[in-house]
């Protein structure tokens, strides 16, 4: 439930990251938020920062 979406030369792609909120490029490389509302389904300190895989994107 969530994706990103990447749009590059026309061409869209999403990878799969579940609840994402907040995304932030560094160093190369791209991290989002996960399950970053999870607390509103009672699931207490759900929350992930992930790392997203550039051939997450399909």
């Amino acid at each position: 439930m969530g994706r990103l979406t990447r749009i590059e030369h026309g061409r869209v792609t999403h990878a799969a990251v579940t609840m994402p909120t907040g995304v932030e490029y560094a160093g190369g490389k791209l991290y989002a938020t996960s399950w970053s509302i999870a607390g509103f389904f009672g699931l207490k300190d759900a929350g992930r920062l992930v790392q997203v895989n550039p051939h997450a994107f399909r």
